[in-house]
């Protein structure tokens, strides 16, 4: 009959949505966050400071529901001030290589020693376009194609996360250079943001990463962390992005206007913040749902690659490596 041949049409359509681990993810990840008070939701989203922590990104802990904070660290070509890890391949070499699955295996080892180090985030790879040609980290990236870029990027992505370790695609957007990063503005037209400097994203979101980081510089005259253009309706809305967005050490200039154009987590912290968030959800200046949103954000990847079942715990400080010599892996 018509009604059983449109069952079987509907049928793998059915099967593929509920098949999908995000939606899974998110599912535990709502119900974690659904215990929190608003304090702890907020605190999910708050770095503690430069310096403070074990790892140059470190979020605290909610001891009350057993979840140890998370531990991020550089850098795209390895695992950042600490030692008996590797220093890979940069990111321009690899994309020289034109080889997919060699990338992914780049992407796989290192995957391997941040876990070992027990680092949550690994902050890479980063996939901006080297505009100008003597930026100072051009050569993190995978140079200045873009659909080389995002294969590359998608490649290191899948890599990393096989490994159970969030990845993080920076610097987003159009931080195209190191000199005066703080007060240049790229000003690009919505054509070229798509289908240039927005497109590694893109892919980078296709390959289901956990993570983004937005930059400092300001794009078209507004903050790269606080464009609610770039964030909420490009990256959030269009590209469909679940994961959650991390600001660059020190990017974001403001804490609540920020928050409501799409910044979820605030690194390395700001001794403000939590307190200024938390006081405009209760005023009601900043939606409740938004607070609920940036902690499901940062919870569902948690749950996607595994991270709360048997991950092992930081055995490193990346700021006194004679602590970790001794043993000695805490603040």
């Amino acid at each position: 009959s018509k009604m059983a041949v449109g069952l079987l049409i509907l049928l793998p359509i059915f099967l593929i949505h509920a098949q999908n681990p995000w939606d899974d993810a998110e599912i535990k990840a709502r119900k974690f966050v659904s215990e929190l008070t608003l304090e702890e939701k907020v605190s999910l989203s708050a770095g503690i400071g430069w310096a403070v922590g074990t790892c140059v990104g470190n979020t605290p802990p909610i001891p009350r529901v057993n979840f140890p904070g998370l531990c991020l660290e550089d850098s795209p070509t390895g695992v950042r001030y600490t030692d008996h890890v590797s220093a890979f391949p940069a990111g321009i070499n690899a994309a020289m290589t034109w080889d997919r699955d060699l990338i992914y295996r780049r992407g796989v080892a290192m995957g391997e020693e941040y876990r070992g180090k027990g680092v949550n985030i690994a902050l890479g790879p980063m996939m901006n376009m080297g505009r100008v040609p003597a930026g100072g980290r051009n050569w993190e990236g995978f140079g200045g194609d873009p659909y080389l870029t995002g294969e590359c990027a998608a490649a290191a992505i899948k890599g990393i996360q096989s490994q159970g370790v969030m990845a993080n695609a920076k610097h987003y957007i159009g931080n195209e250079q190191e000199h005066f990063r703080l007060q240049e503005s790229s000003n690009i037209d919505d054509r070229t943001i798509h289908e240039l400097y927005a497109y590694p994203f893109l892919k980078s979101v296709q390959a289901g990463v956990a993570s983004i980081m937005c930059s400092y510089n300001q794009v078209n005259n507004t903050y790269a962390c606080q464009n609610d253009r770039t964030l909420n309706q490009i990256l959030k809305k269009e590209f469909g992005f679940r994961g959650f967005v991390m600001s660059d050490w020190d990017a974001a200039q403001t804490n609540v206007p920020s928050v409501i154009a799409g910044l979820d987590m605030m690194m390395p912290g700001d001794p403000d913040y939590a307190v200024e968030v938390i006081q405009a959800a209760k005023n009601g200046s900043l939606p409740m749902g938004r607070v609920e949103d940036l902690a499901v954000r940062i919870m569902t990847p948690y749950y996607l690659l595994g991270q709360d079942k048997n991950f092992p715990a930081v055995n490193f400080n990346a700021f006194h490596p004679e602590q970790s010599k001794m043993g000695i892996f805490s603040t």
